[in-house]
């Protein structure tokens, strides 16, 4: 990936690379999440020209970024967990220090 943006290639970095140059080159600016120094668009420029570009980026232009799977990639498994704040111990606790009720700090 030849990138001014990036030093290490990941199908998010060519994503955002390929999307900025394609703002930059059809509407003159960037999103605010994108790198380089571009300006950044105006809302009346984003809703004229930026957005309707990323869309047809998007859903018809396929060809102009084509992003290679990387060699390596790490990906991380979602999991969920879940606490019940404050637990009893915390309630009892912080009840003490700020002398408050423990039924007012759950």
């Amino acid at each position: 990936m030849d990138s001014e943006f990036f030093d290490t290639f990941s199908i998010s970095a060519c994503r955002i690379d390929c999307e900025t140059r394609y703002l930059v080159e059809n509407c003159n600016c960037r999103m605010v999440h994108m790198p380089g120094d571009a300006a950044y668009c105006t809302p009346e420029l984003y809703k004229e020209c930026a957005d309707p570009a990323l869309d047809f980026l998007v859903e018809k232009d396929n060809d102009y970024c084509v992003c290679d799977t990387p060699c390596n990639m790490t990906r991380y498994g979602k999991e969920l967990s879940m606490v019940k704040i404050p637990s009893k111990a915390s309630a009892r606790y912080l009840a003490k220090k700020y002398n408050k009720s423990e039924q007012y700090i759950a």
